[in-house]
């Protein structure tokens, strides 16, 4: 999910590490749950994904 692998699943639930985020957004735009959220900024929001996004993390 995250190109920087700065998202763990602890208890259930996303925690991004803020040592390795580069604040990309590619985990806000791909949470199925939308789980993940910039304040309150992003709430409610459409999410979109780069036609690229699938190349990005296989690298």
């Amino acid at each position: 999910m995250c190109p920087m692998k700065a998202i763990d699943i602890k208890e259930g639930k996303p925690v991004r590490d803020i040592k390795k985020c580069v604040f990309c957004l590619a985990c806000i735009n791909v949470c199925p749950t939308e789980a993940l959220q910039v304040g309150k900024k992003t709430i409610g929001n459409p999410r979109y994904i780069h036609k690229d996004y699938r190349r990005v993390i296989q690298k």
